[in-house]
């Protein structure tokens, strides 16, 4: 089965690790999608798993581009806000806002006028308006492709409720096309206190009966359509053994005193606690201040969270007994991390906080949790449901003062078995509601899979839309415009230059550009700006970016031939300034190539372009088009042009004719040695003719080793070459564009997901073959291109 699993980033995977586990281990093919963010996340799970399981592969879902989705983006934005008016959160004011700041602030200002939103009716109109809006606008183009793409037999997605959106637009699509989809909720706050489900899934995977009541009462979900599983984060936890004794763990904690018992603290989010640091002192004092001598020289632990650790680099306590640990925070994703945690609750005499889902993980331990609900959370405790959901439960116990939170540490010390009744029964109702006994894992993977069976609910726009959208559009376009400019201040939210990606989406025409309307677009950008420079007259300049020589060939290269192909450009008006390619690399594309120190960064850019051009070459570079292109790339626009579709402007370079006929091209640049040698070895035994880029001689030794290709001879090798083999680099960049058979060597990395995906559509796009294997399958790589030398390899896929 093709399963195509969307997460929000790829610590996501954490919380579905059993699931994807088994569903890799049946061998299904499953694909994980992630939304590109600005800051760094752990990844090292994700690398094991697509180490262990060949069919586990990973992409990053770029930008939208339909004209659509700002509109799509802010009608969602406004049920999300609205909803946060509703009885339930009238003390949520943290939660309500976080959705206000999704909003231009002149739109919130209008809905908050008046007090028009604490109307029930109010709500009730706009929630109408919201949905017919939905109805009228089309799925996103940019989510239908990928998904004809990939072919899923059903698609996943997780967490959906967060502000992006980028998800529903897939699950629209995807009923849009048929495909079964399913939401699988990731936490136990998810439906309570982030956005709406906007879209009705063919399926919703949650947990227990409360998360299946909100779907249904804050969602509108239907409530056949809601399927209790039990939490599969958790069920690693049950039946674990602890990894060390009391005494190795003090030790291991950093030196904490094994006769003592230990308080454990764990952190919350920054969400919650933003300064935390400053309650704990407070707390700390109140503890060494308690009466009983079991608490006031007890062992304090405290454990930062992996995503607010920030706050605890450089606290440090006079106590001996009160360590911080671990004191960068820890992603409990591999059996080190996993067994250090576990241990941390195991030998725990009590756990406190302030509102985590640690406290979840302590109750199937067997340890009593304990907060304060003081004034200095208060927003993030008893204005979210959720917190509520562990105190009515049983499982945490709440205290309103200092001098009650200790009364209740002391009777947890003196009778550590009592409420362990209440503890043990809301981890049933809430975590295995299927029995203590059965792990969530299966049923979630069960309900996955069968999913695929189901016929899908289908998308219906309303049956006017054909009629309404084009005047929508007119009475729109003044917000959508104002929803850009918003994205556009708030860099890490869902950009991904989407704005300009729009007008990449140019349809062309046989007119040339001499004034008139030559091309058509969708919005008027990149592109626009792009024929403007091409008007004037003068000499355009385009500049690379600060990036490595492998990624201004995979990216830069093909966006100068779609511009030069977009614009109508002879060769000799375009200058380009390139920070790591020679010459030779632009040869089809233009001959003013200026080579620009890396070190030059976009401010300085026109001012050094001006200075340095002029002396370069014979053209002059118009002041204005200087201007257009340099105003683009410190927008981000050519700097960042990896988060476009590149695949869409592609444009297959001429052949050229070369001294390399017959050979192999090996990018030596991170293959071992060794293999390397056993490789040239082997392919010279066979009469091949192998050469090689990278480090080495230039030319080949005297008993016919191979020579080391310059960077100016690259294009040129690779064009003739019958395989290309070696790590993301200049040379597989240039294969992939123009159809030679890749054969590429995966190196871990954050970014890697969405190079190694740009490589098979632009692959796909100029008709070659890919492949991709890991570091240490080198000599195997090498033996498929020798088995498949001059021939064609079939369809270009990562196989």
């Amino acid at each position: 089965m093709n399963v195509t699993f969307l997460m929000r980033h790829p610590l996501y995977v954490r919380l579905y690790e059993l699931p994807l586990r088994e569903m890799a281990a049946q061998g299904h093919h499953v694909r994980l999608v992630f939304r590109r963010l600005e800051k760094d996340v752990e990844t090292s799970l994700l690398e094991e798993l697509t180490a262990t399981y060949p069919n586990v592969v990973t992409e990053e879902a770029d930008g939208r581009y339909g004209w659509w989705w700002p509109l799509t983006d802010i009608n969602r934005a406004i049920r999300d806000y609205v909803r946060y008016h509703r009885t339930e959160y009238s003390s949520a004011t943290a939660l309500r806002a976080r959705a206000r700041r999704q909003l231009p602030d002149p739109l919130a200002d209008y809905l908050d006028r008046r007090g028009w939103l604490r109307r029930a009716w109010m709500r009730r109109l706009f929630d109408l308006l919201c949905r017919a809006l939905e109805r009228l606008i089309p799925p996103d183009p940019s989510s239908r492709r990928k998904i004809e793409r990939w072919r899923p037999d059903v698609i996943l997605v997780t967490p959906m409720v967060d502000f992006a959106y980028v998800q529903t637009e897939f699950i629209k699509a995807g009923r849009a096309l048929g495909v079964p989809t399913v939401l699988a909720v990731a936490s136990w706050d998810n439906l309570s206190n982030k956005g709406l489900v906007h879209i009705q899934p063919d399926r919703v995977i949650v947990w227990n009966e409360i998360q299946r009541d909100e779907a249904v009462r804050l969602h509108g979900l239907e409530r056949d359509r809601v399927v209790c599983t039990g939490a599969q984060a958790f069920d690693q936890w049950f039946g674990m053994q602890p990894g060390t004794d009391r005494a190795a763990f003090c030790a291991q904690a950093g030196g904490l005193d094994p006769d003592k018992p230990i308080l454990l603290y764990l952190c919350s989010s920054i969400f919650i606690c933003r300064d935390e640091v400053s309650f704990v002192r407070e707390w700390l004092a109140a503890v060494r201040g308690c009466d009983q001598d079991a608490i006031r020289t007890a062992n304090v632990l405290i454990r930062p969270h992996p995503s607010n650790v920030h706050q605890w680099r450089d606290v440090g306590f006079d106590d001996p007994h009160v360590v911080v640990w671990p004191r960068g925070g820890a992603h409990v994703v591999d059996g080190t991390r996993k067994q250090a945690y576990f241990d941390s609750l195991f030998h725990a005499a009590a756990v406190v906080g302030i509102n985590t889902s640690g406290f979840i993980e302590a109750g199937i331990v067997g340890r009593r949790t304990f907060t304060l609900a003081t004034d200095h959370f208060a927003e993030t405790q008893e204005g979210t449901l959720h917190f509520h959901y562990l105190v009515e439960g049983g499982l945490l116990t709440k205290a309103e003062t200092f001098d009650v939170h200790l009364e209740q540490l002391k009777e947890a010390f003196d009778d550590p078995r009592k409420a362990q009744q209440g503890v043990r029964a809301f981890v049933r109702d809430f975590v295995r509601p299927h029995g203590l006994e059965e792990p969530a894992t299966p049923k979630v993977v069960q309900a996955m899979l069968s999913a695929a069976e189901l016929k899908s609910i289908g998308w219906r726009s309303l049956p006017a839309a054909r009629i309404l959208r084009p005047l929508a559009r007119r009475l729109l376009a003044g917000l959508r415009e104002q929803q850009l400019r918003s994205r556009r201040a708030n860099a890490w939210y869902d950009m991904e230059l989407v704005t300009r990606a729009q007008a990449l989406r140019a349809r062309r025409t046989t007119a040339p550009v001499d004034g008139t309307a030559a091309l058509t677009f969708e919005e008027d950008s990149l592109g626009r700006q792009l024929i403007a420079a091409a008007k004037a007259k003068g000499q355009i300049l385009v500049t690379a970016w600060n990036g490595p020589p492998e990624l201004e060939a995979l990216y830069f290269i093909p966006f100068l031939r779609w511009m030069r192909q977009l614009c109508n450009l002879e060769p000799d008006r375009l200058t380009v300034l390139s920070r790591n390619l020679p010459q030779a690399w632009f040869a089809d594309i233009t001959p003013n190539v200026v080579a620009v120190p890396r070190k030059v960064v976009p401010d300085e850019e026109q001012r050094y372009a001006r200075r340095k051009t002029s002396a370069a070459i014979s053209q002059t570079v118009e002041a204005r088009a200087v201007e257009n292109i340099v105003e683009l790339y410190r927008d981000g626009i050519i700097g960042m042009a990896n988060w476009l579709d590149h695949a869409r402007y592609v444009v297959r370079p001429r052949s050229l004719g070369t001294s390399f006929s017959e050979s192999i091209l090996i990018d030596q640049n991170g293959v071992p040695a060794a293999a390397l040698e056993r490789a040239v070895a082997a392919l010279r035994e066979r009469g091949m003719t192998v050469r090689t880029t990278g480090r080495g001689p230039k030319e080949a030794s005297a008993d016919g080793a191979p020579g080391c290709v310059s960077p100016e001879e690259i294009p040129e090798a690779v064009r003739s070459a019958t395989a290309v083999i070696g790590p993301l680099g200049p040379a597989i960049a240039a294969a992939v564009q123009c159809g030679a058979p890749a054969h590429v060597l995966a190196q871990p990395g954050r970014a890697a997901a969405l190079d190694y995906a740009v490589l098979a559509q632009m692959a796909q796009e100029a008709g070659g073959p890919i492949y991709r294997y890991e570091v240490a399958a080198f000599e195997a790589a090498v033996e498929l291109a020798t088995r498949a030398h001059g021939a064609a390899l079939g369809q270009p896929q990562f196989a």
